[in-house]
């Protein structure tokens, strides 16, 4: 049985768009010794998830989104690869 990895998450749930960018670089800058992490845009009007792959994009950081046990995709939460 493999064990679930625990990733430090951030939840950008409610936040503006103007907030995104610096809440992720305080967020990755602060978990640059985890080689993933966690981000929960949400789905909504997707503006907080567009806003967050810009800024993953200009980062050079590779993501992917969750995938459940089922094998769907969360297309809400992103796994970000830092490490």
């Amino acid at each position: 049985m493999s064990k679930k990895l625990k990733l430090k998450t951030i939840d950008l749930h409610g936040f503006k768009q103007d907030m995104v960018f610096d809440a992720l670089d305080q967020f990755i800058m602060k978990n640059q010794n985890q080689s993933q992490i966690l981000v929960m845009t949400g789905k909504g009007k997707g503006i907080v998830q567009k806003e967050a792959i810009k800024y993953l994009k200009l980062g050079g950081y590779p993501w992917k989104y969750q995938v459940f046990d089922n094998g769907k995709q969360n297309t809400g939460c992103l796994i970000v690869f830092i490490g």
